[in-house]
């Protein structure tokens, strides 16, 4: 019968499930991965989030790397490689849509930081700002959610958006 060689008595456990994903991680200690666990959201949208963190998302930089395209370029612009921070913020589209949602009351660090340090900040509701009286953590999380739903849209339904259609969807959640 099978059983599970991680462990000594050959029964499964996530435990163990968890040693042999984590050997294969590479975790950026100064990230509080627990804040993704604490966003004040629905569970899909957290879920989401926490695979953002984990390089999870099968952006086209991602499908490059593993043979699935020739192309890594953004589905959008088309002007740099498309992975995560490209696709939910530095994309001329992703762009528009941020400066829709908060006008230009965006911190200038907003668009220079690097991933973990953008997700430290922004979905935190502990250390986030609440900017025209939105809540900051929940705008931010649904924001990132909706342009990645869009851009899967665009890939495989051939569906377009515009930035004021994205911006406006995001708001009635927060």
């Amino acid at each position: 019968s099978p059983s599970w060689t991680l462990t000594a008595n050959g029964v499964f456990s996530t435990k163990t499930t968890l040693q042999l994903i984590s050997r294969n991680q590479h975790f950026i200690p100064n990230c509080d991965w627990n804040n993704v666990w604490k966003w004040k959201g629905p569970e899909r949208v957290r879920f989401f989030l926490w695979t953002v963190l984990h390089h999870g998302l099968k952006t086209n930089f991602r499908r490059r790397r593993c043979g699935f395209t020739k192309d890594s370029s953004c589905s959008f612009c088309h002007l740099q490689s498309e992975d995560e921070l490209h696709i939910l913020r530095d994309c001329p589209f992703a762009s528009q849509v941020w400066y829709a949602i908060v006008g230009h009351n965006l911190e200038s660090s907003f668009f220079n930081m690097n991933m973990y340090d953008w997700f430290s900040k922004n979905p935190n509701p502990l250390r986030s700002v609440h900017m025209h009286s939105l809540n900051w953590h929940l705008v931010f999380g649904f924001t990132i959610w909706m342009l990645w739903k869009n851009r899967n849209a665009r890939i495989f339904q051939n569906e377009i958006s515009s930035v004021i259609s994205l911006s406006s969807n995001s708001k009635p959640y927060c």
